[in-house]
């Protein structure tokens, strides 16, 4: 509404447009004093009041203005616009309506009317009077980026990009505008076009705070971890309280294996919500990794809190509880994992190792793939420190004393490789030293040793049936753990060694016959099972020697340790 002033109203306004709201209130009840069917100065004061947060006092006002001027649209308008506050929507509604027929082309009614019928769900009624604002003036920014919002939420896309493009040809630097097309080009994975737009609103704005997050997010997809952390440190530094930085840092250096400084930032996290599932899960995930077994269970037990069907905190409880020999508990927690996840083998072979209930000759691959992952950061120094492991140094005397005269330069192959620790020694007697590895990140620790001449990534039986290649020595250090049932190993063995060829493996040893699955989920061997499929197989039993193999929970860990000749 054009508005001709008297002076005094004019001063009220111009208080009311420089933020000095208590002048302008004063001025405005002076006028009304003076002349209380003022409609102007009532309608200043309720803008006064929409503006203080009293809507209260708004309304009241908006009421007598429009009384006092019922042909007034922006009034109308401005009446709508204080219900809409105030959640009265039938009311807002009205009040749009009546400004509507008033001015049959109020675009800014129209975009209003809009709101509300959006804010119910209806969503036709919200387009066309969207589309009604835009006729009305071509160029008004908020009803484009309105229609633009309301397609989205149709799950039109396409749609919604051409509306959030309008307002950018009107206004280059709406930052919202600009957010939605990059979120748009993110979901559609066109990390190009998104990295774009949010690297626009930051040259507009330097401190948006979700432009840096998401910017962050783009930088892992181009596998920039470091850069992402730079972003999301950057958000944070602006916001510490940004839920999704926080996250995203954190589970970033999980990803990365900076296991303490994922705790950090999850504990952060944490301390605003200390309910979140999978907060608690992640960083149960990097204290188990980093042994600190309490504050794992603990944070899997608030995990299952919030979720009490999450299979994955289920499984990794039921290990810790293994590892502490709590097996009651773990038994309890593998089987509501099994429950959710009957296909799993994994789980159902942790299960059997404490009950003995279903019949397994060799574990699961999927199950020692995931346990070498995990193990990999912590392998080289938990073993050899912690757990004083020490194959390689027998090795490193059985191959000396097989090999009086000097490097023999034997074509090798290593079964079950891992990090490389018995490699390490076995490189000394090789002229060709070939590892297999099932686990990725084993290989990758072993690859940056450089003491393997080739590392094949894959299941031993698989990698040995597809093999041809002959070998003057095969060993398996601390691998048939993973097999109950040798007879297939055994044979391929035979099969890839040269006459006269050697054989060397350790296993567990079980006093009984057979082999047995045990609850630590790994097998044991008697020593005449293996002497019995020594014969049948076709090799000489040149050596058997018992050595303590490991410290395992504190106690020396014995093996047999066979040295088998191809006849």
């Amino acid at each position: 509404m054009k508005l001709d002033k008297p002076p005094l109203l004019e001063q009220a306004f111009k208080h009311y447009e420089s933020g000095e709201i208590p002048e302008a209130k004063t001025i405005c009840q002076q006028i009304i004093n003076q002349d209380p069917s003022n409609a102007q100065a009532m309608h200043l004061l309720a803008l006064l009041g929409m503006q203080t947060g009293d809507i209260e006092q708004a309304t009241l006002y908006l009421k007598q203005a429009v009384a006092l001027a019922p042909d007034d649209p922006t009034l109308h308008t401005h009446l709508g616009n204080v219900y809409s506050a105030n959640n009265e929507l039938q009311l807002a509604e009205k009040s749009y309506q009546q400004a509507i027929q008033l001015k049959p082309d109020f675009a800014i009614a129209y975009n209003n009317l809009g709101r509300i019928y959006h804010r119910q769900q209806q969503w036709q009624q919200a387009l066309e009077n969207y589309s009604k604002a835009v006729n009305a003036q071509p160029d008004y920014i908020d009803a484009h980026h309105n229609l633009g919002l309301l397609f989205l939420q149709q799950g039109k896309a396409k749609e919604a990009k051409i509306q959030f493009n309008n307002v950018i040809k009107l206004h280059p630097y709406a930052v919202q505008a600009h957010y939605q097309l990059a979120n748009l080009a993110m979901q559609n994975n066109q990390i190009v076009e998104a990295e774009k737009h949010y690297l626009q609103i930051l040259s507009i704005d330097k401190e948006h705070v979700d432009a840096i997050n998401n910017l962050g997010a783009i930088a892992l997809k181009k596998q920039q971890p470091q850069q992402a952390i730079d972003y999301f440190t950057q958000a944070l530094a602006l916001d510490n309280h940004h839920i999704g930085a926080r996250n995203n840092i954190a589970a970033t250096f999980l990803q990365g294996e900076r296991y303490e400084n994922a705790i950090t930032h999850y504990e952060e996290l944490l301390a605003q919500i200390p309910e979140d599932v999978e907060a608690n899960y992640n960083i149960a995930v990097a204290y188990m990794t980093l042994g600190e077994l309490d504050k794992a269970i603990s944070h899997y037990q608030a995990a299952l809190k919030g979720d009490p069907n999450h299979a994955d905190a289920l499984t990794n409880l039921g290990i810790i509880y293994s590892k502490l020999k709590k097996y009651d508990d773990a038994k309890h927690v593998f089987q509501a994992a099994l429950n959710l996840k009957p296909e799993d083998q994994a789980i159902a072979y942790m299960l059997s190792a404490i009950t003995g209930d279903k019949d397994f000759t060799v574990s699961p691959k999927q199950y020692v793939h995931d346990l070498f992952d995990n193990y990999a950061i912590n392998y080289d120094k938990h073993l050899m420190q912690t757990l004083h492991y020490y194959m390689p140094a027998h090795l490193d005397k059985i191959l000396t004393e097989m090999s009086p005269e000097g490097k023999p330069g034997w074509h090798i192959l290593e079964l079950g490789c891992g990090s490389g620790l018995c490699g390490e020694v076995i490189n000394g007697y090789a002229n060709h030293l070939t590892g297999i590895e099932l686990s990725e990140k084993m290989i990758a620790i072993a690859k940056e040793k450089n003491i393997y001449d080739e590392i094949i990534c894959g299941d031993i039986i698989e990698t040995l049936q597809a093999s041809k290649q002959v070998y003057d020595l095969i060993v398996a250090a601390d691998v048939f753990v993973y097999f109950g049932d040798l007879q297939a190993l055994f044979s391929l063995c035979k099969q890839h060694l040269a006459p006269q060829g050697l054989f060397i493996f350790s296993v567990e040893i079980l006093e009984k016959d057979g082999f047995k699955l045990q609850a630590t989920a790994r097998f044991a061997h008697a020593k005449t099972y293996i002497e019995n499929l020594a014969q049948e197989s076709g090799f000489t039993v040149n050596s058997c020697e018992k050595i303590q193999g490991r410290i395992q929970d504190n106690e020396p860990l014995y093996v047999n340790v066979f040295a088998l000749e191809n006849r």
